[in-house]
């Protein structure tokens, strides 16, 4: 029998909105990139959008793990997962803060991946 907290069910659905949210915008982002890159002969933008594409890359990573995360939230049975799943995503959402320190409120992404964390402590799985 399992018994999952509320907070785990609301934190796993949040996830999966945000992170397809996010995906759908990089995709978006790298397709423009492309674009600019295809248009424009200057070297140096050419270079920063080479970097803009291997920033959004990296991030599409991380949001396919954060909606990894959230799907197990709502559908596995072992608490295991969810811990090492949990684990990946505040780690991979934790070097995405420290590369983005400049930006004041960044630090707020690191709720939902502690609040997932809580939620998995919370339940209750039977072995």
């Amino acid at each position: 029998m399992i018994k999952r907290s509320k907070i785990l069910k609301v934190i796993s659905i949040l996830m999966i909105i945000f992170s397809a949210i996010w995906i759908f915008a990089c995709l978006a982002g790298i397709t423009g990139l492309y674009a600019l890159d295809a248009h424009v002969d200057a070297a140096t933008i050419s270079l920063l959008a080479g970097f803009g594409k291997l920033f959004l890359i990296r991030l599409i990573v991380t949001k396919a793990v954060s909606l990894a995360a959230g799907i197990a939230g709502l559908s596995v049975r072992k608490k295991k997962p969810l811990k090492v799943l949990g684990i990946i995503v505040l780690i991979l959402t934790a070097v995405s803060c420290v590369t983005k320190v400049f930006i004041p409120f960044i630090w707020v992404l690191m709720a939902l991946p502690i609040l997932y964390l809580v939620g998995i402590k919370r339940c209750r799985f039977s072995s």
